[in-house]
């Protein structure tokens, strides 16, 4: 997605997957879409923190930082403003999924549906 910080490495959606159950992986994933949207279906583990609220939480992603942290949306438009802001609040350690959900769903990888777990 052109809109995506130049800057960011990004992985694609079957590179998230298989890092999920890759031990040595502890990037958090960041799903900035509305508490809707991660309802209807989210990667397992995630945290929703919608972009709308993610300047409340810079503290904590701050602090998770130092593992990684993979942000996406639907499309690639609510990631790219997120990590936009994470980057000018001095979060560099950021991976953008390639794709986002909209990629996650049609190449058929495991969702979890209306686990409220992640949700701040």
């Amino acid at each position: 997605n052109a809109q995506t910080a130049n800057t960011t490495d990004t992985m694609t959606v079957h590179e998230v997957h298989k890092a999920l159950s890759d031990p040595m992986f502890n990037g958090v994933l960041i799903d900035v879409r509305t508490k809707e949207e991660y309802a209807e279906g989210h990667i397992k583990g995630s945290l929703n923190i919608p972009v709308g609220t993610l300047h409340e939480h810079i503290e904590k992603l701050r602090s998770l930082e130092t593992n990684g942290l993979v942000v996406y949306c639907r499309t690639g438009r609510r990631a790219a403003k997120a990590i936009d802001l994470l980057l000018q609040a001095g979060v560099e350690n950021i991976m953008y999924m390639k794709g986002d959900m909209t990629e996650w769903k049609k190449e058929q990888l495991p969702m979890v549906v209306n686990d409220k777990t992640g949700q701040n």
